[in-house]
C-alpha cells in the first residue's frame, strides 16, 4: 500500500503502481449509444435506476442548472428531466443510487469538485429517485443536503459510490499524482442532515486522475474510472473489510475508446457502463471477460 509521504517521488510511485496491477481484456457487447439530449454537454456522473433495468441517470458538470437526465440505454432516448429546487450546482461531479431500509430508491448527487483544493466543505444531496418516464421537480423540503469535509483538508473529488452492504458513501480523490485518497461517510449520518460531517480515510491507492466509481451490488466489486482506463477491485467472501479489498491486486481494464471518460456505473446484470464528455454525450457498455 502506498502511503502519502512528501519524500516519495512520482517515479517511485509509478514503479510501485505497476508492480500491483494486472491487465484484463474486455469483450465488447454493443456499440456506443448516443444520449439524445443536446443540453447534456459533459456527462459527469452516473447512477443506475432502481425503477428500470434499462435506465440510468446522469447530470452535467459545473456551471449548469441543478437537474438530472434519465435515459433508456437501449435507444439513447431521454425519458425524463428532474429539477432540484433551491439547489445550486457549484461543481457537480458524481452521483450514486441505493435502496434504503424501507425499500425506497434514493439518489445521491455530490457537489464535490474542487480543482484548486480550496473548498472548506462540499455538499451531498439525497432524495427519492424521481419518475424515469416524466419530467419532475423535487421540492426543497424533500432534499437532504449535507456539508462534508475531507479529513485531510480540501481535496478534489469526482468519484462517489454507495457500498450497500456497509451502508457507506465511498469517495475517491482525484490527483495528477498516483495518490488517490479513499474515504467514507456513513449513509445514516448523511440522511440525518444537520451538522457538518468529516470523512473517514480508508486507504490511498496508486492511481491518478480518478473520475468515477461504482459498486456492483451483485458481486461487491468496486469499479473506478480514469480518463482512459477502468480499474476493478474484486469482491470476495474472503475479503471482510474495504481496506482489504482495496489492497488487493488492481485489475486494469482497457476502456472503450471514448473522448474522455468521466463516469462509470454498474447495471446490476454484470455489465459496466461509461460516459464521456462532449456533445452528443456517448454511453458505452463494457463487460469483463469471465475468469
Amino acid at each position: 500500500m502506498i502511503r502519502r509521504r512528501r519524500t516519495l517521488g512520482s517515479g517511485a510511485l509509478l514503479r510501485a503502481a505497476l508492480a500491483i496491477v494486472s491487465i484484463v481484456m474486455l469483450s465488447r457487447n454493443s456499440a456506443a449509444v448516443e444520449l439524445d439530449e443536446p443540453e447534456l454537454t459533459e456527462s459527469s456522473g452516473l447512477a443506475w435506476s432502481a425503477h428500470s433495468e434499462h435506465h440510468l441517470w446522469t447530470h452535467n458538470d459545473s456551471g449548469g442548472r441543478a437537474r438530472l437526465f434519465a435515459f433508456d440505454v437501449r435507444t439513447g432516448k431521454r425519458t425524463a428531466i428532474c429539477e432540484l429546487s433551491d439547489v445550486v450546482a457549484t461543481d457537480w461531479e458524481a452521483m450514486a443510487s441505493f435502496v434504503d431500509e424501507q425499500g425506497t430508491s434514493k439518489l445521491i448527487v455530490a457537489d464535490c469538485g474542487d480543482n484548486q483544493s480550496r473548498r472548506d466543505h462540499f455538499l451531498i444531496h439525497v432524495f427519492d429517485e424521481p419518475d424515469i418516464d416524466a419530467d419532475s421537480r423535487i421540492a426543497a423540503e424533500r432534499i437532504v443536503s449535507v456539508r462534508v469535509r475531507h479529513a485531510g483538508g480540501p481535496m478534489d473529488c469526482e468519484a462517489v459510490a454507495v457500498d450497500s452492504q456497509e451502508r457507506l458513501l465511498l469517495l475517491v480523490g482525484k490527483s495528477r499524482l498516483p495518490l488517490a485518497v479513499v474515504a467514507s461517510v456513513p449513509l445514516s449520518e448523511i440522511r440525518r442532515g444537520g451538522k457538518i460531517l468529516t470523512t473517514t480515510p480508508i486507504t490511498t491507492l496508486p492511481l491518478s486522475m480518478v473520475t468515477g466509481m461504482d459498486v456492483d451490488r451483485r458481486t461487491g466489486d468496486i469499479w473506478l474510472a480514469s480518463y482512459f482506463s477502468l480499474f476493478r477491485f474484486a469482491g470476495s467472501e474472503h475479503v471482510t473489510t474495504l481496506r482489504q479489498q482495496f489492497r488487493q491486486k488492481i485489475e486494469v481494464v482497457r476502456a472503450p475508446k471514448l473522448r474522455q471518460i468521466e463516469a462509470i456505473v454498474c447495471d446490476g446484470r454484470g455489465d459496466v457502463w461509461v460516459t464521456s464528455e462532449g456533445s452528443p454525450a456517448v454511453s458505452e457498455k463494457v463487460k469483463r471477460v469471465q475468469d
